[in-house]
């Protein structure tokens, strides 16, 4: 295997070979293997750069270690249970249940958005507590199908932590720009409702697929945008619906998935 001309002659007289060369530490794959054969490939790439990392003389890690890492954290990902998308619905249908059925429909006793408390009264929990309120039956189920879809997708893109801080900062961007609006216009109303953090979760994935090109995506950039135009079509065209809050969290959405963004990009420039 040390002279190119018999490795050239291996792959014409068969298909499929794979040479495996644990010296070196290097794997070649015939271009047209089946991708049945991808947790081999994966366990015969780990072992010969655990091999290739304790052999003598060796100061640091072959080069393959690092993406092997990465292929293995990306694929932990794509199966990892979406356990704070499902628990942010379940949350949110109890605090429905509870006060539909057994408290009287007063939104700023039961912690709805107002500019007024927040500002004069200093109730910032109000940011928080206006998430998890809804105001009717089709607005939690709407809300909730869409946050367990977007939530299912974003959360194996992202750890768990970077979702819950996409999702709530979102959340409390879309509510600061409903109490700018509503300062201005001076509305004094609760508003209520996790569209604006819900639309932060659109945000943060357009931000997503348009730095990763698409690639390993099963949703494209017209795809978010249409979804994103319809939900606000709908939203100006209704009445009652706080569009400044949805605006607000698609926008604060994109700008907390492009910090994250760096932050990576970062972290792998320091890698390599």
């Amino acid at each position: 295997l040390q002279q190119p001309g018999q490795t050239q002659s291996l792959f014409r007289d068969g298909e499929n070979y794979w040479v495996a060369v644990p010296d070196s530490g290097q794997l070649y794959v015939y271009e047209n293997w089946h991708p049945f054969f991808q947790p081999v490939r994966r366990a015969l790439e780990d072992l010969m750069s655990q091999q290739n990392a304790k052999a003598p003389g060796t100061d640091a890690a072959p080069a393959g270690t690092a993406a092997t890492r990465r292929r293995t954290t990306s694929a932990f990902a794509q199966n990892r249970f979406p356990i704070c998308s499902l628990l942010l619905v379940i949350i949110n249908v109890l605090v429905f249940l509870v006060t539909d059925f057994f408290w009287a429909v007063d939104w700023s006793a039961l912690g709805g958005l107002s500019w007024q408390e927040v500002i004069h009264q200093h109730q910032y929990y109000r940011l928080i507590t206006s998430i998890f309120l809804h105001s009717g039956l089709d607005h939690i189920f709407n809300n909730m199908l869409v946050l367990f879809m977007l939530g299912r997708y974003l959360e194996q893109q992202l750890r768990s932590g970077a979702f819950l801080t996409l999702y709530f900062s979102s959340g409390i961007l879309a509510g600061c720009t409903s109490m700018v609006y509503n300062m201005m216009q001076n509305n004094t109303v609760a508003s209520v409702g996790a569209s604006g953090a819900i639309f932060g979760l659109m945000g943060g994935l357009l931000v997503l697929v348009l730095v990763s090109h698409g690639k390993g995506q099963a949703l494209d950039v017209r795809q978010i945008l249409l979804m994103a135009a319809l939900s606000l079509y709908s939203g100006l065209t209704s009445q009652d619906v706080d569009n400044a809050a949805h605006i607000g969290g698609f926008i604060g959405g994109m700008l907390v998935a492009a910090l994250f963004c760096c932050i990576r990009h970062r972290k792998e420039r320091r890698l390599h």
